[in-house]
């Protein structure tokens, strides 16, 4: 995979603290250097954390366990996805909705609205 032109982490860079950025043209890292932004921005194409997790939870319904409670049932747990995997992208939908969602209500009241 290539990457898309942009600003990275200098490759080059051995100093101590972050690392300043260097601009990639899709081909050759470039002598365009600047100080390392402070915010970071997700990738355009980056799908969503929730999506991404119930896929990957999903996708454990094909392996095999060696290890753990489902190792003794073998073959006979294929088809059937990871519990654990399930519950972790239960909870990352849930934290990604929390993050993303709509502001709370401004009619909720607050502790200091409390007597």
């Amino acid at each position: 995979m290539t990457m898309p032109p942009g600003w990275y982490p200098d490759p080059g860079y051995a100093g101590n603290g972050p690392a300043p950025e260097r601009w990639w043209d899709g081909t050759n890292w470039t002598g365009r250097t600047r100080e390392t932004t402070t915010t970071a921005e997700p990738a355009p194409h980056a799908a969503p954390p929730a999506a991404t997790a119930a896929d990957a939870a999903a996708d454990t319904a094909d392996l095999l366990p060696r290890r753990g409670r489902a190792r003794p049932h073998a073959e006979r747990s294929l088809g059937t996805p990871d519990a654990g995997a399930h519950s972790l992208a239960l909870i990352v939908r849930a934290v990604h909705a929390t993050l993303t969602g709509p502001a709370a209500p401004t009619d909720r009241p607050t502790t200091k609205d409390t007597p």
